[in-house]
C-alpha cells in the first residue's frame, strides 16, 4: 500500500506536467488544507480524551448516595479497530456497604469459576492476575495503588491525582496498560469464554467485587453460555488504486504549436478520464465491502461494522468484527478465500485478525442492568 510519502510525490511529479503554477497553487492550498484536517483530528482526540478524565474526576468527587459506575480510562484504538475500553463497564459497589481497608481491586473480566487462572499471569501495574469467586462466577482482578489511572499515578503516585492536568498522562504508560490489560484476557480467552470489561474498571475493595458478581449473577451465566466456543475475529478491507493511464508520448521529435495545443486537451481528456475511472473503481469496491460483510456475517454467530478511523488507512472498505463459533472457523475461512479471489482483480486486499476477546459482543450496560 502506497505511503503518505509517495502519494506527496506522485502529487509533485503530477504538477510539473506542462508547467501549471496555478495547479502548483493549488497543490499547496490543497496540502495545507490537510494538514491542517490531521492537526485538527489529533487535536480533538486528545482534548476528548482529557475532558473525559475531567468528567470522571468530577463524578468521583460527588458523595456516593447510591450506587455509582466505576471508573475507567480512555483506551486508545489498535489497528483493528477495537478498543479495550469499548466494552462492559463495571459498578462500584453495586449494593449499599461501607469500603474496608483491602486494597483497590482492577477488574479485566468474568469468567466461569471452574477456569483455572495461570499461577505467572500478570496484568495492569505489573501486578499479579488472580480470581475471586462468587457462586458459579469468577471476576479477574489485579490488586492496584490507589490512584492507578489517574495522570499522577501513572507516573508519580503520590500526589493528589483529582488535582492534576489530565493532558499530563503519560502516552507510553497508556499503551503498556492497555497491551497489558489485552494480554490478561487473550490469555484466559485460550481456556475459557470471558467477559471483557472496560479497560480502567476498578473498585474499592474484594467485598465489592463479590457484591458486584452477586448483582450480574444470572446475565453474567447467560452470557458467558453464549460465548462458549465463540471468539472474535476481525476482518479489514482495503482498496489498492489502479494507476492513471498515461498518454502516449511523441518523444525524440519537437512539437509544433499545434501538436502542444492538441497534446493539452488529450491531457485533460485523459484526466477526466482517470477521474471516471476511479470513481466506478470505488463504486465497484464499496459494492463488494458490502457485499463481503454479508457473506462473512451468514458464516457467524454476531456481526458489527465498526468506524472507518480517518488519518490510517484511507483505503479502507470495511473494518468489520465477527464472533465465529469454533467448529465454523474453517468455512468461514474458505468463504474469505473466495471473496478475496473474486476482487483481486478491483484492488482489493485484506487482513484478518484474531482471535479477539469479544470486545465487540458483549453488553456494556451489563453490570449496570443487573444492579
Amino acid at each position: 500500500m502506497a505511503t503518505p510519502a509517495d502519494e506527496l510525490i506522485h502529487r509533485l511529479l503530477s504538477a510539473a506536467v506542462g508547467c501549471a503554477e496555478e495547479r502548483a497553487a493549488d497543490l499547496l492550498s490543497e496540502a495545507r488544507a490537510e494538514a491542517e484536517a490531521e492537526v485538527k483530528a489529533t487535536l480533538k482526540s486528545a482534548i476528548k480524551a482529557a475532558l473525559l478524565r475531567t468528567a470522571i474526576s468530577g463524578l468521583e468527587r460527588q458523595p456516593k448516595q447510591r450506587p455509582s459506575q466505576g471508573t475507567a480510562l480512555t483506551a486508545p484504538t489498535n489497528s483493528e479497530g477495537r478498543s479495550a475500553a469499548a466494552t462492559t463497564s463495571a459498578v462500584a459497589d453495586p449494593l449499599q456497604g461501607t469500603a474496608d481497608a483491602e486494597a483497590r481491586h482492577y477488574i479485566y473480566g468474568v469468567s466461569s469459576a471452574e477456569l483455572e487462572l495461570p499461577t505467572a499471569l500478570t496484568g495492569v501495574a505489573g501486578a499479579g492476575v488472580s480470581g475471586i469467586v462468587e457462586s458459579d462466577l469468577q471476576a479477574i482482578v489485579s490488586p492496584v495503588p490507589a490512584d492507578f489511572g489517574t495522570p499522577t499515578g501513572t507516573n508519580a503516585g503520590h500526589q493528589d491525582a483529582r488535582s492534576a492536568d489530565p493532558a499530563t498522562v503519560d502516552p507510553d504508560w497508556l499503551s503498556r496498560e492497555v497491551l497489558a490489560h489485552d494480554h490478561v484476557l487473550r490469555t484466559v480467552l485460550n481456556l475459557g469464554p470471558v467477559i471483557p470489561f472496560r479497560f480502567g474498571t476498578a473498585v474499592h475493595n474484594r467485598a465489592a467485587v463479590r457484591r458486584l458478581l452477586a448483582a450480574g449473577g444470572k446475565d453474567f451465566g447467560d452470557t458467558l453460555q453464549s460465548l462458549t466456543g465463540r471468539k472474535e475475529w476481525g476482518v479489514k478491507i482495503f482498496l489498492q488504486p489502479k494507476g492513471p493511464s498515461t498518454a502516449a508520448s511523441g518523444a525524440g521529435r519537437t512539437e509544433t504549436d499545434d501538436e502542444v495545443d492538441s497534446g493539452g486537451r488529450a491531457y485533460l481528456s485523459l484526466k477526466r478520464q482517470n477521474q471516471r475511472n476511479l470513481k466506478e473503481q470505488n463504486r465497484a469496491a464499496r459494492a463488494a465491502a458490502d457485499e463481503w460483510h454479508r457473506r462473512l456475517a451468514e458464516g457467524a454467530s454476531g456481526a458489527v461494522t465498526l468506524p472507518l478511523r480517518s488519518g490510517t488507512h484511507t483505503g479502507v472498505l470495511l473494518n468489520g468484527a465477527y464472533l465465529v463459533a469454533d467448529a465454523d472457523l474453517p468455512a468461514f475461512h474458505d468463504t474469505l478465500e473466495i471473496l478475496a479471489n473474486a476482487a483481486s482483480s478491483l484492488g482489493i486486499t485484506h487482513a484478518l485478525t484474531g482471535p479477539w476477546p469479544p470486545y465487540n459482543f458483549v453488553d456494556r450496560t451489563l453490570c449496570v442492568e443487573a444492579a
